[in-house]
């Protein structure tokens, strides 16, 4: 069995299934080839006619998952979110939203609203996490949707922030009409 040199994860490829941890589409903390390759074909069955392959990634360990996201909504033109992402988006089912273009403090005030600050800054002998680092991902993500105005939508879910980094582990982007 042909050890690898860190954990991966694995992650099915497909435009039609967006949420592929709920079926199945995600596979954590490979460590050998032979794991890899059942799990592509594990993949490959539950994709059936949508599947593109699959997304290697190393396996990201510690931190916190937060959601930040963008929308260009009819009325107010196009937002920004922030909030706690993985399972706990639908746990805590709370985010913060601004109208872009937004600029540092109002990135900044996004998290301090958050439900999520406590955790990000460390709680029950935690160490704080990179809060700089998701102030600086919701000025660049603000300044995307504001270049880009095909983008109609766009979900990173999860961002793992952790200590010195913070890892954008999914993302998706709904494009439409310029």
């Amino acid at each position: 069995m042909s050890q690898l040199n860190v954990p991966i994860a694995l992650k099915l490829i497909s435009s039609e299934i967006s949420h592929k941890s709920d079926i199945g589409g995600v596979a954590l903390n490979i460590h050998h080839l032979t794991q890899a390759e059942e799990e592509f074909e594990r993949m490959r069955r539950i994709g059936k006619g949508s599947f593109k392959g699959v997304l290697i990634q190393r396996m990201a360990s510690g931190g916190k998952e937060i959601i930040l996201g963008a929308k260009r909504d009819p009325s107010f033109g196009p937002f920004v979110l922030f909030g706690m992402g993985g399972d706990y988006v639908e746990v805590f089912k709370e985010a913060s939203l601004r109208v872009i273009p937004i600029n540092q403090a109002e990135a900044e005030e996004m998290i301090l609203e958050s439900k999520a600050l406590p955790i990000l800054k460390g709680v029950r002998g935690e160490r704080p996490l990179h809060i700089e680092k998701l102030v600086e991902i919701l000025l660049r993500l603000s300044q995307l949707v504001m270049d880009f105005p095909m983008i109609e939508g766009m979900d990173i879910n999860p961002i793992i922030v952790q200590e010195r980094e913070a890892l954008a582990l999914d993302c998706r982007i709904l494009l439409g009409a310029e």
